[in-house]
């Protein structure tokens, strides 16, 4: 049986992790999308530790990503844990790897006293949202919004 580990994001990580993000952003459809650079990840994990990552690992080799952040709801008073990505390379799937990742994900964030776990999901990931109803995940109702780019920029600058 193949050992399933979550190893913590290391600079000479990078390529790997580029490589992980290139593959899931062409699964998603959203190539054009993807900016992300070695700095990048450098300032965001390991300078301003705002993005937490694991590198998923089967018997030590990367197999996919993890990577969160904490948010706080103000109604409860409590920090959350919003899940970014979860990523299997497809040679990996149906092993119950992204499971133990949220399981692993839902561990720290009981450590860390927070009072939610979410994440947005595409809708048309049938396989992801049976996933995730089969470990006790709702539906919230509430929809994503989204403003980027340069209506972001014109909008600050009003």
């Amino acid at each position: 049986m193949a050992e399933l580990t979550f190893k913590p994001y290391e600079a000479e990580d990078a390529q790997t992790l580029l490589g992980l993000f290139y593959e899931m952003a062409d699964y998603e459809g959203l190539l054009d999308q993807l900016r992300c650079t070695e700095a990048d990840l450098k300032r965001w994990i390991l300078d301003e530790k705002m993005l937490h990552m694991r590198l998923i690992c089967e018997d030590g080799t990367p197999i996919g990503y993890v990577c969160w952040y904490y948010n706080f709801s103000s109604f409860l008073c409590k920090p959350g844990l919003y899940l970014e990505d979860v990523y299997i390379q497809p040679a990996h799937r149906g092993k119950g790897y992204s499971k133990a990742a949220l399981h692993m994900l839902a561990k720290t964030a009981v450590e860390k006293d927070c009072e939610r776990f979410e994440w947005v999901c595409l809708d048309w990931n049938e396989h992801a949202l049976k996933v995730y109803e089969s470990i006790g995940a709702k539906r919230t109702g509430m929809l994503l919004l989204r403003m980027d780019g340069a209506r972001l920029k014109e909008f600050a600058k009003e």
